[in-house]
């Protein structure tokens, strides 16, 4: 594992705020220069704890903030956005840890959203693992979807053809290859912001082959066939896209 983590890819970049590493940028479905959505990365308010973490962000909007309180049973996420009162965050499945929020008008209302990033934590290809909360305005306040997605950062919410941005949703699968050989697959699937909600893109998804030397291309060592059984196999592990 330790030369799995030597030989990864470290990248300087800035996407509305420092990017200091993106193992998603060695393995982009979309190549070696995706067009990025603009996210604002909001910055420690005070020095996080081991049970507790403040953000805040300052943007056209306004200032916004989260806390991040890690409880004995669950941890609690409150969030107070630029305009509008705070509210709390409740998912049936939440990581004990928090990484970043982000701040952009996704859905093009002329309101801010958020996206919240909990890792699961762990060493090696499992620290890539995260549940990314979408918090979307709408009419009445916001709208809360998660997704429980690996090698998610600023890489991952791109701009295709359309108004809305997309969001990339990665898995690690593994594969039988044409060579006769098994290997390891990031795929990407496609979700689109619609609203106050994610939606899934009829985009096929792109398997990117994981290998020590990063490449940004889509694979071409698998059938269409092998596609489906190996995703198939991946599901029955009961790992889907979305975290209540």
């Amino acid at each position: 594992m330790k030369k799995i983590l030597v030989l990864m890819l470290v990248l300087s970049s800035s996407v509305a705020g420092a990017l200091e590493r993106s193992f998603l940028a060695s393995y982009h479905p979309l190549g070696n220069k995706p067009k990025l959505e603009p996210l604002v990365s909001c910055k420690d308010g005070i020095k996080p704890t081991e049970t507790q973490s403040v953000q805040t962000c300052q943007t056209r909007f306004g200032r916004s903030s989260v806390l991040f309180v890690s409880g004995q049973d669950a941890p609690t996420l409150t969030v107070q956005p630029a305009k509008g009162a705070a509210f709390n965050v409740q998912l049936e499945t939440m990581p004990r840890y928090f990484e970043q929020m982000y701040a952009a008008d996704l859905n093009r209302d002329g309101r801010e959203d958020y996206l919240l990033e909990l890792p699961w934590g762990g060493n090696g290809l499992t620290a890539e693992g995260s549940v990314v909360v979408f918090m979307l305005s709408n009419q009445t306040g916001y709208r809360t979807t998660a997704l429980n997605t690996m090698l998610f950062d600023p890489y991952a919410v791109v701009r295709l053809k359309g108004k809305f941005p997309t969001v990339l949703h990665g898995s690690l699968v593994f594969a039988n290859g044409t060579d006769g050989r098994g290997h390891s697959f990031w795929v990407h699937h496609f979700f689109r912001v619609q609203g106050d909600t994610l939606v899934q893109s009829a985009r096929a998804p792109v398997w990117v082959q994981y290998t020590f030397t990063p490449r940004a291309v889509a694979t071409q060592l698998l059938t269409d066939a092998e596609k489906k059984r190996a995703w198939a196999e991946y599901l029955k592990n009961g790992d889907g896209f979305f975290v209540r």
